[in-house]
């Protein structure tokens, strides 16, 4: 028991490993910019129409690009911490979502340089903080479309975000929202974005610029699963696969310590992590924003694991994990 004390006072609850995971992400991030052959990428698989053109040209030097990445880690952190203070998604007391969100999201070469998929993870967490909101509310048609018109603004400029409206679907049967008039409402949002965005091409005489991301739906399965690298980005989904196993597991038997509400919120998240792996695996279409959804997701899932921990496997397999993150980062500087 005063191991776990001890894990608690000095991880769980102190304030100050805040700070140093500050400093500690800023350093691992300049260390994978300057030591590292990561290379600056603006036309990306997903690229939407606000995207392209002067914000890609904005971002074209690096250093600007990885500024604005940092600083954008820096806020989906501190908005999953505080979606978690919001809806009370750990019963105890937890600075680790802020420091797991900042830590994951520099993990990898592929999070150095901004991307739309940035913006797509933020938006992920207004959805959600939206969704949270709307558990039994009889007026919820209000933030089904105020989720379907994020989720139109962020796939202006990563498209493929899109596919995670019916994520949100599910979303409102957890909720107990679920209604074909919060259905159709949240397909609204979506498409008030588009019409919009239609109009403003047909104005511009450039319908084939507005159909241009539409052509690339097809194929929607990936057939060489073979092909996707496991020392890459691939290595990242595998270890959180294994890690959201253990937290599923670990959660059934532990649910009942939470209200109905909480179950529902934590269950979202689940599935979001759920989906993120299979569509990067499977789905074709942008595997890189998969990676970036559940960077987010399996953060406050970590999160809740570490926080709640009793059982001292449990904090063997944190120190564990440590050991392989920063295994990960040293095979990154290798590659």
């Amino acid at each position: 028991m005063d191991a776990i004390k001890l894990y608690k006072r000095n991880i769980v609850e102190n304030k100050n490993l805040v700070l140093f995971s500050i400093l500690l992400t800023i350093v691992i991030r300049l260390v994978i910019f300057y030591f590292t052959d990561a290379t600056l990428h603006n036309e990306h698989i997903g690229g939407g129409y606000l995207w392209t053109g002067a914000l890609t040209n904005f971002l074209s030097r690096g250093t600007i690009s990885f500024t604005i990445s940092t600083l954008f880690v820096f806020i989906i952190s501190f908005y999953a911490s505080q979606l978690n203070a919001k809806h009370g998604l750990i019963r105890n007391r937890t600075y680790l979502i802020y420091i797991f969100g900042s830590l994951i999201l520099s993990s990898h070469p592929v999070f150095i340089y901004m991307t739309p998929y940035y913006i797509s993870t933020l938006a992920f967490l207004i959805c959600t903080d939206l969704l949270y909101s709307s558990y039994q509310d009889k007026t919820g048609s209000r933030n089904a479309y105020a989720i379907g018109f994020v989720i139109g603004v962020s796939s202006l400029f990563s498209f493929y975000f899109l596919m995670y409206l019916p994520l949100f679907w599910i979303g409102f049967s957890l909720m107990r929202i679920f209604k074909f008039k919060n259905f159709i409402i949240s397909i609204l949002g979506v498409a008030t974005i588009y019409w919009l965005t239609f109009v403003f091409f047909l104005w511009q005489n450039n319908i084939a610029g507005f159909l241009s991301p539409f052509e690339h739906l097809y194929p929607l399965l990936n057939n060489s699963i073979e092909t996707i690298p496991l020392m890459g980005e691939g290595l990242l989904v595998v270890i959180a696969f294994a890690l959201l196993i253990t937290i599923s597991l670990d959660y059934q038997a532990n649910s009942f310590r939470d209200k109905i509400r909480i179950r529902a919120n934590i269950q979202f998240l689940h599935i979001t992590s759920l989906f993120s792996i299979i569509a990067f695996f499977f789905i074709i279409l942008d595997p890189t924003l998969n990676l970036y959804i559940l960077s987010c997701s399996i953060t406050i899932l970590l999160a809740h694991f570490f926080t709640l921990a009793e059982q001292k496997w449990k904090i063997i397999i944190f120190y564990i994990l440590i050991l392989i993150y920063f295994s990960c980062c040293f095979l990154n500087l290798l590659n």
